[in-house]
C-alpha cells in the first residue's frame, strides 16, 4: 500500500514540477537569451529585466512551496 505523503500528488504534482522545472532553467538562462537579443537589437531595458527575474523567482519560491508541502 502506498501512503502519499505530500498534499499535492499524482498527475498535478507531476504538472506542477515540470513547470518549476521550466522556471528555474527561463530563470537560469535568463541573461544568456537577453544578451543575445541585445546583440540583434532586441531586449529590454536592466530595470524591466530585474522585475521579470523578481517575479520568476517569487513564482518559483511558490512552486517549491507547494511542492515540497507534506501533510
Amino acid at each position: 500500500m502506498t501512503n502519499i505523503e505530500f498534499v499535492v500528488s499524482g498527475l498535478k504534482r507531476r504538472e506542477l514540477k515540470k513547470k518549476l522545472s521550466l522556471l528555474k532553467y527561463s530563470y537560469n538562462m535568463f541573461w544568456y537569451y537577453e544578451d543575445v537579443d541585445r546583440v540583434y537589437g532586441g531586449g529590454s531595458d536592466d530595470f524591466e529585466c530585474e522585475n521579470i527575474l523578481e517575479r520568476m523567482k517569487s513564482e518559483i519560491i511558490e512552486l517549491e512551496r507547494i511542492v515540497s508541502e507534506k501533510k
